[in-house]
């Protein structure tokens, strides 16, 4: 605090590096809360949520911030850090996703390290009129829950205030500048600017990617289909072991075939041995027909025995 009142307060160069510094705070405060819920092991869907508030938070400081009149700046970032506040509150709430998020350690930290800012660089007249207008805000609008960009002319629109009273009684802070200096300070600002935001898009665009795979992932089509794919694998392990039983199956069967072809082998060398020991064609019918005639001679001769047994049983009769 002693630091921030040893400032010079017509410094313009030196409050937008401080407004720099203070978005820089904004993102280390929500990462810290994305960290503990990742670390904590909570619900994906929750864990999604921090992401897109981190995100959200982020983005709006940092644009709050990059204006050219860092007085200006001062005041809108003031009154964002405070209805973000409120907004933050609201969710918890209400909304199941966010009933676990601390709002104290991140918007409410915010809110108090923008208030120190505030009151080193502007009069304690010029804070309680915006105090006032920020109140009569949350009277009309008490259920609020998102801050989004939220900007001083905001707050006079929706509270009816002039916005001239919120401004310094005096000029801007380049007022007391003859235009060549106007200029150099002007161009320091923006390089101080220009150069604070190319070091950390880098940062921001990959927890944009991150917050998209998480939405993603935790969305209903995709847990279906993981559900799916769970259920499948099991189904799949059952049919790979009914494939192992039925190769070992078709193994034992394809034993029995080599078996069997091994004694149609042996069968086959046999009747070859067997067809090699047969006489040819006409060898076969000869001995046939030698066969035929020896029967017949021997049957004519038993009936010439037969022939004569019975005229000598006939005459020994008589």
């Amino acid at each position: 605090m002693q630091d921030l009142q040893r400032t010079p307060k017509r410094d313009a160069v030196e409050l937008s590096g401080r407004l720099l510094d203070t978005a820089d705070y904004v993102a280390s405060k929500f990462q810290e809360a994305y960290v503990a819920g990742f670390a904590a092991k909570i619900p994906g869907r929750q864990l999604a949520a921090i992401a897109v508030i981190r995100n959200e938070a982020t983005a709006n400081a940092r644009a709050l911030v990059l204006g050219p009149d860092p007085e200006g700046d001062l005041v809108d970032l003031y009154v964002w850090s405070r209805v973000a506040l409120r907004s933050c509150e609201n969710r918890s709430a209400c909304i199941d996703e966010f009933k676990d998020f601390d709002c104290a350690r991140t918007h409410g930290a915010v809110a108090e390290h923008v208030r120190e800012l505030a009151v080193a660089y502007l009069s304690p007249d010029r804070l309680a009129r915006i105090d006032m207008a920020v109140e009569a805000f949350f009277g009309t609008h008490p259920n609020l829950l998102m801050a989004g960009l939220f900007r001083l002319d905001d707050l006079a629109d929706q509270t009816g205030t002039r916005v001239e009273v919120f401004k310094a009684g005096g000029d801007d802070m380049f007022s007391s500048l003859n235009d060549t200096a106007r200029q150099l300070q002007q161009t320091r600002l923006l390089g101080q600017q220009v150069l604070w935001l190319v070091s950390r898009t880098s940062t921001l665009v990959g927890w944009e990617a991150q917050t998209a795979i998480a939405i993603t992932m935790d969305s209903e089509r995709v847990t279906s289909v993981d559900r799916s794919l769970s259920q499948i694998g099991p189904g799949l392990d059952s049919h790979a072991k009914a494939l192992d039983a039925l190769a070992r199956s078709v193994a034992s069967q394809q034993r029995g075939l080599e078996e069997v072809s091994k004694s149609l082998l042996e069968l086959g060398e046999r009747i070859n041995g067997l067809a090699m020991r047969v006489p040819e064609p006409v060898s076969v019918r000869e001995v046939v027909r030698e066969s035929i005639l020896l029967a017949g001679v021997v049957l004519l001769a038993l009936v010439g025995v037969a022939a004569a047994c019975a005229w000598f049983v006939l005459r020994h009769r008589r």
